[in-house]
């Protein structure tokens, strides 16, 4: 510090400075010992004093009585429902969940295909479509009654042309070709001919099997021929075997 900063305070001298001290604090005297009716001093109570000096016990806890015990089991029985319920949920509703959101994209690319087919077809055509849909149901044969019916009457049908015929069906199968609900009847057709005056006269063993697959084509239910064989001797026919493929719906399904 500088000589004019130490001129601005005064100096005091030792013997004039004096401390003050607080007063220590008063130590409270003893009081004497209360007397038999002196009041005793207020202040928390103690634990209680059992009858031989020591600390008293707590009571037991009352037994449990029937409602408690109703409580408790109603109690567990919702905790082992709920435990069950989340069971439930994880086993089989998330499976279900599954299959309706497959079932719910299946319908919705079903829409758009609908929806692609009205924008490709005008109303007209799809009318047309329906109607050639439905025609095509016609040309089905339908369960073993009616395919015994179709050979009666094809069997009638031979009989001016001196053809006694005898059908061997086979077991019904699915196309490959298509998606539809049809089947596949397979068939095979023997055939003997018989000599006949009124028809032998007038046409020849070769032109009444020509009249047969004629027959055939005029079915009004849809017969494919696959295979045609013919026995013949030196001098004319005498056996035909014919595999045929009858279409039916799908009642004819085994």
């Amino acid at each position: 510090m500088s000589a004019d900063s130490d001129k601005s305070w005064p100096s005091i001298p030792p013997t004039q400075l004096k401390l003050q001290r607080e007063p220590p604090a008063a130590v409270p005297e003893p009081s004497a010992p209360a007397g038999p009716g002196a009041p005793v001093p207020a202040g928390p109570p103690g634990p209680p004093v059992g009858a031989l000096g020591g600390a008293a016990r707590r009571p037991a806890a009352p037994p449990l009585s029937l409602q408690d015990w109703l409580v408790r089991i109603l109690a567990g029985v919702l905790l082992a429902g709920s435990v069950a319920f989340l069971y439930w949920s994880y086993t089989r509703l998330a499976p279900v969940q599954k299959q309706a959101r497959t079932l719910a994209e299946r319908a919705n690319k079903l829409s758009q295909e609908i929806a692609l087919m009205e924008g490709k077809y005008p109303p007209p055509e799809l009318e047309k479509l329906a109607q050639d849909f439905q025609f095509a149901g016609q040309l089905l044969f339908g369960g073993e009654e009616d395919l015994a019916a179709w050979f009666e009457g094809l069997k009638r049908q031979l009989v001016p042309l001196a053809l006694e015929a005898s059908a061997e069906f086979g077991r019904p199968s699915a196309p490959a070709t298509t998606n539809l609900s049809v089947a596949v009847v397979p068939a095979t057709l023997t055939l003997n001919l018989q000599p006949s005056s009124d028809v032998g006269s007038i046409r020849s063993p070769y032109g009444r099997v020509l009249s047969l697959l004629d027959e055939l084509t005029r079915q009004p239910k849809r017969v494919d021929l696959v295979a045609l064989e013919v026995h013949a001797g030196s001098n004319s026919i005498s056996q035909v075997r014919t595999v045929l493929e009858l279409w039916a719906g799908e009642e004819a399904r085994p």
